[in-house]
């Protein structure tokens, strides 16, 4: 019984050192609880490493799905850094016209549009500088940009435009789209201006639209005979056969000013929305 006693006694002295050890370890069996507690602790760190990744992960693809549905492109830098894109929210719908056809997308340059050597010249009109960007599109990767420079307290405006002889008999409808980015001031406006004729006659539309800082605006013009878009004049076959400049122009008059881009893109014929 003694021999019995003494046996189980060494046993248990030897399971105490396996398992109870204070240091975790034991000669048996060194490191061998002192393993497994850390094995415990680096798992549950790497469940927890993991768990965070997941919800990092997923509150990323829920955010890029509600800048999605608000029409923002996300990473989007100012203009001419070359980092991003500009992004446009799109709530004000652009025009679409019936039997539409893009005459000009600037996909391929400049497609003839430039600013007039008499708009330099002129005190009132304050563009700079004309050419393609990439900084935003309405249709398309490509714009044609247009660096203003428009002083407060006084009118001004700038003014891009293409001579290009047009027969539109047939078209009832022009449109483009016109941006400024969300920096630029509330009070921009946009009208377009053809030149008509022989006589080559000046004929403005009867109202100017609106711009609004961060969103593409669509100026759309009737050319319907009933039409009431164009100052002082009747809208006929006549004056549709013989278009030999289309215009845009900008005016501003504000108590702040704005220096800086305004984006042109999709200009297009067909009828008018019904």
């Amino acid at each position: 019984m003694k021999n019995d006693a003494k046996t189980r006694d060494a046993i248990d002295n030897e399971l105490a050192k396996i398992y109870f050890n204070p240091a975790g370890t034991s000669k048996a069996h060194p490191g061998g609880q002192r393993k497994k507690i850390s094995s415990h602790s680096a798992r549950r760190r790497s469940a927890a490493v993991i768990a965070v990744l997941l919800s990092s992960v997923l509150a990323f693809l829920l955010a890029m799905h509600i800048m999605a549905t608000l029409g923002i492109r996300p990473f989007a830098s100012a203009p001419g850094t070359g980092h991003g894109r500009l992004h446009s929210l799109h709530t004000t719908p652009l025009p679409v016209l019936l039997n539409e056809t893009v005459l000009y997308d600037f996909e391929s340059g400049r497609e003839g549009w430039g600013i007039p050597s008499w708009a330099m010249e002129e005190a009132d009109y304050r563009q700079t500088a004309i050419d393609i960007s990439q900084d935003i599109a309405s249709g398309g990767s490509k714009s044609l940009r247009m660096d203003i420079d428009l002083p407060p307290g006084t009118w001004s405006a700038a003014l891009a435009e293409i001579e290009h002889f047009l027969d539109l008999t047939d078209q009832g409808a022009m449109a483009i789209d016109v941006y400024v980015p969300p920096v630029a001031p509330r009070g921009l406006r946009a009208k377009l201006i053809l030149t008509v004729g022989e006589d080559w006659k000046f004929v403005e539309m009867s109202r100017s639209v609106r711009l609004v800082p961060g969103e593409w605006v669509g100026i759309l013009a009737s050319l319907e005979p009933d039409s009431i878009d164009w100052k002082w004049t009747r809208v006929d076959d006549t004056f549709k056969s013989d278009i030999r400049k289309i215009s845009l122009r900008i005016e501003y008059e504000g108590r702040q000013g704005y220096a800086g881009p305004v984006y042109i893109d999709s200009f297009r014929v067909g009828d008018m929305p019904e």
